[in-house]
């Protein structure tokens, strides 16, 4: 019975989980993911979207935080984002702070199907703040790219780090 209550969809292909995420209710998806199986926890709306998309895309910290982020993290949507992308999208910094902070580092290169990362996106999108949370995770060429890109836009290197 348990996993039927967990599992029943809604016409936007929404389960409990989803619901619990858009509205903040932390508890809530806190006992869900006690309950839930890795496979559930990674269910799509109708968007793609994961519970951890619906989280980052409403500002939700505390939400991301109940999530096994390493789990969801690589999970893309319908554009071929993840959670990370529509962070950094959505301007959301706190989530986008706690994100590079959770997932895995190889989820952090992932790119959507325009061919951006989420530290591609925070570059053009001339957001300091996010490209700082990921310039203190990541140490590689990635990061080197950023910065070059960034010198293109105008700004200086020295003010970022």
């Amino acid at each position: 019975m348990r996993s039927v209550v967990v599992r029943a969809v809604d016409g936007d292909g929404e389960i409990a989980l989803h619901v619990a995420a858009k509205e903040g209710h932390v508890h809530i998806v806190k006992e869900l993911v006690h309950l839930m199986t890795q496979e559930d926890l990674k269910t799509k709306t109708t968007l793609g979207h994961t519970a951890l998309h619906v989280a980052a895309w409403m500002g939700h910290v505390q939400i991301v935080k109940e999530l096994p982020v390493p789990l969801m993290g690589e999970v893309k949507d319908k554009d071929g984002d993840t959670a990370l992308h529509i962070a950094v999208q959505e301007g959301k910094a706190n989530i986008v702070k706690e994100l590079v902070l959770l997932m895995r580092q190889d989820d952090l290169k992932i790119k959507n199907d325009a061919g951006y990362t989420a530290l591609h996106l925070a570059v053009n999108k001339g957001n300091v703040p996010m490209v700082k949370e990921f310039l203190r995770k990541e140490k590689d060429d990635h990061v080197n790219h950023a910065l070059q890109t960034l010198s293109v836009l105008g700004c200086v290197p020295c003010t970022i780090v």
